[in-house]
């Protein structure tokens, strides 16, 4: 991962100086294609989450007022593993740490938040409004968000590596610019193509690694110039599980045994 981490590194230093291509990589038209049209299902592991400073503060889920601070160990650096779900207005995202998952789920302009908990004996529990299990209201979607942000797709930085590929139109007003600076091929076989961002002092380089034309990891570090002069940043390996055009619709309703307590308008 180091050796990723610096490649990606003096790459976004090289480019910094470079303009921009004007023809886009084809390998991830389909990808893209499939986000504009939001119909897709995709699995994720990010297998360098952002470490956390501490473990002794409470983490808020969905449906959950925390946990106890003795059984906190997974807020610690583990494993992230995201599901998204489009077809259409409905979406289903999903963000595990283990046997814990946030989980939400979009039928049109409501959205319902629930926390799934795979138990000791491997059976799954859901926690929705005010922690009571098995029981969800949604709420309304927040257009606000989506209009400043875009759209969401599981956690913050897969979020933000795949809009990295949108078109400027279908990006989120806060989103920064990506621009296409190249592409090669690897000693494994693997092909690339590279993209990168300038945004508020903080430059980034993206890569997204092909086995042909499936997509089957991204990486991506960014730096930029703290206070006191020294330079910081962070870096990010995500395996894609799949990343196919077929939406899942066993994930685009609640699950089995819980109930939708919204009330009518």
């Amino acid at each position: 991962m180091k050796k990723i981490f610096t490649t990606l590194l003096t790459c976004a230093a090289l480019l910094s100086g470079l303009n921009s291509a004007s023809v886009e990589a084809s390998n991830l038209d389909t990808y893209r294609n499939l986000l504009a049209k939001g119909t897709l299902t995709l699995k994720y592991e990010n297998i360098t989450p952002l470490p956390r400073a501490t473990n002794k503060d409470k983490m808020n889920f969905y449906g959950r007022d925390g946990m106890a601070l003795e059984k906190a160990s997974f807020l610690t650096n583990r494993q992230l593993d995201g599901i998204v779900v489009i077809n259409g207005n409905d979406k289903y995202e999903e963000v595990a740490y283990g046997e814990h998952s946030m989980c939400s789920l979009s039928k049109g302009e409501l959205v319902y938040y629930f926390t799934r908990v795979v138990t000791n004996k491997n059976k799954a529990e859901y926690y929705g409004t005010m922690g009571k299990k098995n029981q969800v209201a949604a709420t309304d979607r927040n257009m606000q968000i989506t209009f400043m942000s875009g759209e969401s797709y599981a956690d913050p930085v897969m979020t933000r590596l795949l809009s990295a590929i949108l078109p400027a139109s279908q990006k989120g007003a806060d989103m920064p610019d990506y621009q296409y600076v190249g592409s090669g091929w690897l000693d494994n076989g693997l092909n690339y193509e590279d993209y990168r961002s300038n945004n508020n002092g903080v430059m980034e380089a993206v890569r997204y690694y092909f086995n042909g034309y499936t997509l089957v990891k991204i990486a991506a570090a960014n730096y930029y110039d703290r206070e006191d002069g020294k330079l910081d940043g962070s870096k990010f390996i995500i395996k894609i599980k799949e990343f196919s055009p077929t939406p899942d619709m066993s994930y685009l309703s609640l699950p089995v045994g819980v109930k939708d307590t919204t009330k009518k308008k």
